[in-house]
């Protein structure tokens, strides 16, 4: 899995921050917004943007983990 940042901007007091994140080949972009905080590193925004969205990055690894996968019928199994 690979995170890069999609967008970063400043809207009022939030930090607005797109994460392309990219597993098996798919891409899931997921933005997250974060309250400026005076003296915080861009990396420390960033890595809030992450922490908040690695439940929905993890469910969509966990649904994506089939794609292009072989299924046997007969077996119920994947190949």
């Amino acid at each position: 899995m690979t995170v890069k940042i999609n967008m970063y901007t400043k809207e009022g007091d939030n930090m607005v921050i797109t994460l392309d994140v990219t597993h098996n080949q798919e891409h899931f972009f997921i933005t997250k917004s974060i309250s400026v905080v005076e003296g915080k590193a861009k990396e420390q925004y960033v890595s809030d943007a992450y922490n908040l969205a690695l439940a929905e990055i993890n469910a969509w690894k966990d649904d994506i983990e089939t794609v292009g996968q072989e299924y046997n019928p007969s077996t119920k199994k994947f190949m």
